[in-house]
């Protein structure tokens, strides 16, 4: 009897520490959700990198797992993908404002800022527009790349983070298609989506929209667009994003920059489709749910 008292104890205090285990790993490997604001534009809404402490959210790590699993493409990153950028003076301090193409590109080719309020290379790892700068590119125009809808419909919530494949890291971005990443506080922005069929959707976002509770009343801010619910989208295409400061300075500058900084632009993409197949579909079947085409490369984390 003594040793089967033993025993059931043993027994007992292993399945105990079996237990504690998996509630313990739960608990840290547990994934998390962020859930966005809409604009009032349908089918637009934003999330930020911190809803009370800056950089606190997983809404850069969500977006870099996709990224890690070959799901998003980021667009700005090579010359041919710029058609075009202007710039203004940054305020409320002059001198940050990105004049070259290279200084886009570097800044475009990585979310290498956005959640990271450490960075010490803050200035370099975005596209600093200026009042008044934009932004005017999308994929080679002499390839066959274009953004379409997936047919998902946005909920407005990302997640859960951890994803360990790409089914996991697809789901985790909840039927969003296009993601611009803005540095800082929300700098006002002028957003115009547009194709060579004469498709063009524009709308705007107001400096500080979304304010969560951090440190000075704002933190980076990630802009989704689902187009499978944008007002205005027609169940085509779209092959180039224009991004514009919108030249509104800030009645307060305690938040720091008030004027655009892009730190990237990601889209989501599948295996490259040629758009003449793709027009051929959309005439026949009207809106098929729209993908980004891809034809390149595969980026790998920041």
């Amino acid at each position: 009897m003594k040793h089967k008292t033993k025993a059931v104890t043993s027994v007992a205090t292993v399945l105990m520490m079996l237990l504690i285990g998996s509630v313990f790993l739960n608990v840290v490997f547990a994934g998390e959700y962020i859930t966005g604001t809409p604009d009032d534009t349908p089918g637009v809404w934003m999330f930020s990198a911190g809803t009370t402490v800056p950089g606190g959210a997983p809404t850069d790590e969500i977006v870099e797992s996709a990224i890690f699993y070959a799901l998003l493409d980021y667009v700005g990153d090579e010359a041919v993908e710029v058609y075009d950028f202007g710039w203004g003076i940054v305020e409320p301090i002059s001198g940050q404002e990105d004049t070259t193409l290279a200084e886009v590109i570097g800044g475009l080719s990585a979310i290498d800022d956005f959640g990271d309020i450490s960075n010490p290379g803050d200035d370099a790892a975005n596209f600093d527009t200026g009042s008044g700068g934009y932004f005017e590119g999308g994929f080679d125009p002499a390839g066959s790349l274009v953004i379409m809808a997936d047919g998902v419909v946005a909920t407005g919530v990302l997640g859960p983070s951890g994803a360990t494949n790409a089914a996991e890291a697809k789901a985790a971005l909840d039927g969003f298609e296009i993601f611009i990443f803005e540095d800082a506080e929300l700098s006002g922005m002028i957003i115009t989506l547009s194709n060579k069929l004469g498709l063009s959707i524009t709308f705007s976002l107001a400096d500080l929209q979304v304010n969560p509770p951090t440190y000075n009343y704002a933190d980076d801010t990630l802009i989704a667009i689902d187009l499978d619910t944008l007002r205005g989208f027609d169940g085509s295409f779209i092959d180039t994003i224009r991004i514009q400061d919108d030249g509104i300075s800030q009645s307060s500058t305690v938040s720091g920059d008030t004027t655009l900084e892009i730190d990237a632009i990601a889209i989501f993409v599948i295996p490259e489709v040629s758009l003449g197949t793709i027009m051929i579909l959309v005439s026949m079947f009207g809106s098929l749910g729209v993908y980004v085409v891809r034809r390149k490369k595969s980026q790998n984390l920041k």
